[in-house]
């Protein structure tokens, strides 16, 4: 939508049609995605309810994890997906190189069609901004209330039960804070969503004429809300989950570490093919033979390599320098494997969890 903007500013018939190029498949994607993950953060609640009090369903919901998702999706792509076919882009050949060559407007079955008002208002509104809002917003109170009541046996727990029942308790409660702060992030941020559509179905022309400065700004800040509810995820993520958060720091910092090898390895002075810094760079076949029963001489002493044409070579290192270089080596490989190793354990635990449950 920033190309939008930049049209009124900057009034290019260029930025006009790059935008209406893009505009209604992203705009249908992007709700389908909100939509969608509106129906998944539902979902979530509902298991992690489960999870606080203990339920009996609890080994239904999660056996049918992968159904309950894909229908989440589902629902999002048939309650928005329609929106790709509502636009109508239309040309103005009068108008032909100007700003105002190109508009976009509804299709004509939207409106003279009960589509408007039993699609697009009813439907729309109800299962995907009413439903989820207050459905969230009893769970969330309900979760809230038995994690009260948790806490005030948690010294008695502490006493009573072994340290790894009450460590299971600790984790199951930092993800019950997890999900009410991404809960609470998104209520708030569809208050005033749900408001105006409420005055939009009251009195729409007051809103639209008499109070056309506030509306204005009010859309915007919706949209600005939902880029930051999703934007406080992470944060919220990294500072309810320990595990989470030690994994994501150790993943950073053999990142860069392994970002600065690279970075001095590429700085580093040409060699020669048998130079001990080349030795794991010449086609990979590179191997240490033997070592030279030679006297040491000046601090150096004499190697020889073997390559798979059977030639050899030999030359002289210094004996510090030659075990840094295998030491900084393998140090290199165990930081590589490591990172690569802890990315997959977050993906992993992030959508599976651990121990049968989610981060949620």
């Amino acid at each position: 939508m920033s190309v939008n903007v930049l049209v009124d500013y900057l009034h290019s018939a260029f930025l006009v049609r790059l935008w209406m190029s893009y505009m209604i498949p992203m705009i249908t994607i992007s709700h389908i995605a909100i939509t969608s993950s509106s129906f998944l953060i539902l979902a979530a609640t509902v298991e992690r309810y489960c999870i606080t009090t203990n339920s009996r369903r609890l080994p239904l919901v999660q056996r049918n994890r992968k159904l309950i998702a894909f229908c989440a999706i589902l629902f999002g792509i048939i309650s928005k997906g329609t929106m790709f076919f509502e636009f109508n882009i239309s040309v103005s050949p009068e108008c032909a190189g100007l700003v105002t060559e190109l508009g976009i407007g509804f299709a004509n079955f939207v409106f003279d069609t009960p589509y408007h008002t039993v699609w697009r208002f009813w439907y729309r509104n109800f299962v995907t901004v009413f439903f989820p809002f207050f459905i969230l917003a009893y769970f969330q109170i309900r979760i809230v209330k038995a994690l009260s009541h948790q806490q005030k046996q948690s010294c008695a727990d502490l006493i009573n039960n072994t340290l790894e029942v009450s460590k299971r308790k600790k984790t199951t409660r930092s993800a019950t804070r997890t999900m009410i702060l991404v809960v609470c992030c998104y209520l708030i941020s569809n208050i005033m969503n749900v408001l105006l559509t409420i005055w939009e179905h009251v009195d729409k022309t007051s809103l639209a004429e008499k109070y056309d400065g506030f509306y204005a700004i009010a859309l915007d800040f919706v949209s600005l809300a939902t880029n930051l509810s999703c934007a406080f995820r992470v944060p919220i993520y990294l500072a309810c989950q320990a595990p989470l958060r030690n994994e994501f720091f150790y993943t950073l910092k053999h990142w860069i570490r392994c970002e600065s090898a690279e970075h001095r390895t590429n700085n580093t002075s040409p060699q020669t093919p048998a130079s001990p810094e080349n030795i794991c760079l010449i086609n990979g076949h590179a191997t240490e033979s033997s070592i030279t029963s030679d006297p040491i001489q000046n601090g150096s002493r004499a190697r020889s390599l073997s390559f798979n044409d059977n030639d050899t070579v030999s030359y002289r290192t210094p004996i510090k320098s030659d075990k840094a270089l295998v030491s900084n080596f393998h140090e290199d490989q165990l930081s590589t494997s490591s990172s690569i190793t802890a990315q997959h354990e977050i993906f992993k635990r992030l959508f599976w969890g651990s121990h049968n449950e989610t981060l949620l």
